[in-house]
Order: structure tokens, then sequence, then C-alpha cells
């Protein structure tokens, strides 16, 4: 009788499991529908008024909206700064770069930058660092690469001043986060963007979304480091940090 039981038990247990992977197969339909969705943001980068990088592009499924706006984290886990805070801008692609440079400028004429490979790396714990540069040098580089940096989901980069404590990253799904020991600077260039602060606002890479490198086993990234004149390529773990 408990061996019946077992059996009957298993048999359900497989036919809820198949129904379950069936399922989550995407029907020819479904999969059709997702093909021509991704094609048309790939050519188009729209979605109603909001231009989307290269680099990430939601999928049919996603149900949150891309869109303008900032959110401030206070005293926000890693990003912890002497008590400063964190800010995570999404911006349309268009202002993205003149944003960045402004939020740069904003640090003085001395600044240091970073870069991340995560595509040559297989570990991705690579970083290229160039110290205490003039301004003018960095935004000379940052303007020339600037498409490899803002679409390519396998480069991130970082443009830091310990001088004024600050720090604007932008990592591979192209929010744009400034940390700051004195915000105020840096929300005013958002400001002059249009940027709003929105407590509430979701950003659309919380749901499914796919990541693209156009410039994959290209020498962009090579000519970028070797014009930087890299002071250091350090390697770290870089979740050891994060624990």
């Amino acid at each position: 009788m408990i061996l019946m039981f077992y059996i009957l038990l298993l048999i359900a247990y497989l036919y809820f499991a198949r129904r379950s992977v069936d399922r989550a197969i995407p029907t020819e339909e479904k999969q059709a529908q997702q093909l021509e969705h991704l094609n048309r943001l790939r050519s188009e980068r729209m979605v109603d008024d909001f231009v989307l990088t290269a680099a990430a592009i939601p999928a049919l499924e996603n149900d949150i909206q891309p869109q303008e706006g900032f959110r401030v984290y206070q005293n926000y886990g890693f990003f912890k700064i002497n008590g400063g805070c964190l800010i995570v801008a999404s911006v349309s692609a268009e202002k993205m770069r003149p944003l960045v440079l402004d939020v740069v400028r904003r640090m003085g004429s001395i600044v240091s930058i970073s870069f991340e490979d995560f595509y040559s790396d297989a570990k991705n714990v690579i970083d290229y660092l160039s110290f205490d540069r003039d301004l003018y040098v960095i935004e000379s580089v940052i303007n020339r690469y600037w498409r490899l940096i803002q679409d390519s989901h396998d480069v991130q980069m970082s443009v830091f001043s310990p001088h004024v404590k600050a720090e604007v990253v932008l990592p591979q799904v192209k929010l744009i986060h400034i940390h700051a020991v004195e915000p105020a600077p840096f929300l005013e260039v958002l400001a002059e963007y249009g940027l709003q602060e929105k407590p509430e606002m979701r950003f659309f890479i919380e749901g499914p979304y796919y990541a693209y490198n156009d410039y994959a086993n290209s020498d962009l990234f090579a000519r970028l480091i070797s014009e930087l004149e890299v002071h250091e390529k350090r390697f770290y773990d870089k979740q050891g940090m994060m624990r």
C-alpha cells in the first residue's frame, strides 16, 4: 500500500514537473514576438521618448518602463563613503555623455580614471587605472571612445577624485552612479539636465534584459588603454571586497 502511494506520488511529480517545463519553454509564436521586439529595439533604440544604449535592452516580458530620473541612497551599504550617499540616475542615451562630463568637471582639474574589461578577462577582476591626470586629457579620451564606453556591456568606467571624495561610475548597464560626500554639486548637474528625484523609481535593469557588446573582438579597448598611459593593471577579487 505504501509502495503504491509513493508510485502515485512520483507519477504526479513527474506530470507537474513536465507541465512546468513546458510552460517555461516559449512557444514558436512567443519566440517570434521576442525576436521582433529585440530587433526593433536594437535598431530603433527607442521606448517612447527614452533612447536606450546598445549595452542593455529590456526584454519583451519586462514591465518596467525605461524613464529618466534618479534615486538617492543615504549611507547605503558598500557605497557608504564617510556619511555620504549614492545617487543612481537613469538618463536617455543622447544626454549621457554631456551629463557624465559635466559631473566629472565638478571634481576639479585633476582626476583619476579606471576601466574594467569584462570581455577579455574570464575572472572579471581586472582594473586599468590612471591616476591624477589633467581633466582635459580625461575629457579627450572619453569623447574619443564614447561609443565603446556607452554601448558595450563589457566595459565599466569610473572617474574619481580623492580630493573632493567623489566618484562617478558608468557600470555595465549604463546607469550613472555618483558616490559623493557632498552631493549638492552633482544634484545641480542632474537638475540642469531635467532629471528629477523619484524615491520609488524602478530601473528597467531590475527586470529581464539582454546585454550586448558590439565591440567584441575589436582593438578599441586596447587603444583606449594605450592612449591613457595606464599606470597600473591591478587584479583583485571584487566579491571579496563587497563582503
